[in-house]
């Protein structure tokens, strides 16, 4: 009875690191306290010194191996130490899997709940604000995440796709869960989510969110005649509102080509020519967390348009991994016929696109959600194929 009792303590204390793990990465990317490294660190730790958990071989090297030459290969190139570190530490996160399946935990839950909270944190702020409660300037809870950098950018204004700019680092998550909602036919609830994605103020968010809203109702329904009625429904509101968005995205564009837009592409030739320094740099990059000179006026470690950002710290050695890694995940997602989570990966891998969110915690967690989110299948309980 005594030893059950260990045991039963033992998995909860798993369960607990676990859940703190994913829900700290997820609430908080910018951890400036780096919390996340210690709770990652702990985890595996425990988890694997105790129950000796064997590793299968795809996440023995994408999780492991891989990240350790990136990080050793960037130090031998002079990258700051902890620099490496930090940029090529995230694909550790892979070595959750094997965790979640052995505890049986339920890492879907918490994904859903910690990025609801962080789309009720961007609604609070702009209704406070819409309907003159609380000025966005004198929020304390935008003050808060401004302060800990948690909230990147935060105003309101004619560069903003819906008047509000509210983007919270580990916003472009909230498609997910917005997502699964959708397949699940959770549309109130998905309401939120939405309202979120608008206020983050990024036209990439408004985009996909509508691409989801179409989609996966489409590729979700099983009924021929449901998914004709859906189609000519989609298409009906597309006629209405495509004038619209066409002007307001047209617009914005217009507005953001002399700001952000032009600073990307001359950056994209910066990162180029660090490539075009020397023929190794081509093959293996110039390191993980290395910098190069942007047309902002100072060094960058990495910058929006991140597949030729990644290609610039890991070569084509690196890129040719990460796009492996992705092909078997997505070979795994049309085995089991699981769409609507391949479509929310394809949209994440598209925001990923223009925004510096490829290789990153935040990246991870949303990668983690794909490879363990076939509910009616239960891989993540029968097996992984990542």
């Amino acid at each position: 009875m005594k030893e059950q009792t260990v045991v039963l303590n033992r998995r909860d204390f798993i369960v607990f690191l676990l859940t703190a793990t994913c829900a700290y990465s997820i609430l908080f990317p910018a951890d400036q306290l780096n919390i996340k490294e210690v709770l990652l660190l702990t985890t595996l730790f425990f988890a694997y010194i105790e129950n000796k958990i064997k590793i299968p071989n795809k996440i023995f090297y994408f999780g492991l191996v891989f990240p350790i030459f990136e990080i050793t290969y960037a130090i031998i190139r002079g990258v700051d130490f902890k620099n490496a570190i930090s940029f090529g530490y995230v694909w550790i996160f892979l070595l959750l899997i094997p965790i979640i399946k052995k505890y049986k935990f339920n890492y879907i839950r918490v994904f859903l709940i910690a990025t609801y909270i962080i789309a009720l944190i961007i609604d609070f702020i702009m209704l406070t604000d819409l309907f003159g409660l609380i000025s966005i300037d004198n929020n304390f809870v935008a003050n808060f995440f401004l302060s800990i950098n948690e909230i990147q950018g935060l105003g309101k204004g004619i560069v903003s796709t819906f008047g509000y700019s509210i983007f919270y680092k580990s916003c472009p998550l909230i498609l997910a869960t917005y997502g699964y909602f959708i397949y699940k036919k959770k549309y109130i609830i998905s309401v939120p989510l939405l309202l979120s994605l608008l206020a983050s103020g990024t036209r990439a968010n408004f985009l996909i969110a509508l691409f989801i809203s179409a989609v996966i109702p489409i590729i979700s329904s099983n009924n021929k005649k449901t998914r004709k009625i859906i189609i000519l429904i989609v298409f009906l509101i597309g006629v209405c509102l495509l004038p619209i968005i066409y002007t307001k995205i047209s617009n914005l564009n217009a507005i953001k080509k002399g700001r952000s837009d032009n600073i990307k592409i001359n950056d994209t030739y910066r990162a180029i020519d660090e490539l075009n320094k020397n023929p190794i740099n081509w093959v293996f990059g110039t390191g993980v967390g290395s910098t190069f000179y942007s047309t902002r006026g100072y060094e960058m470690y990495t910058y929006e348009m991140s597949y030729v950002d990644f290609i610039r710290q890991t070569g084509i050695v690196g890129m040719s991994v990460f796009v492996t890694f992705i092909v078997l995940i997505i070979i795994s997602i049309i085995r089991h016929k699981n769409f609507w989570i391949l479509i929310v990966l394809l949209c994440y891998l598209a925001v990923a696109s223009t925004n510096p969110l490829l290789i990153t915690s935040t990246a991870f967690m949303l990668y983690l959600f794909v490879i363990c989110s076939d509910f009616e299948k239960n891989i993540m309980i029968n097996g992984v194929d990542v």
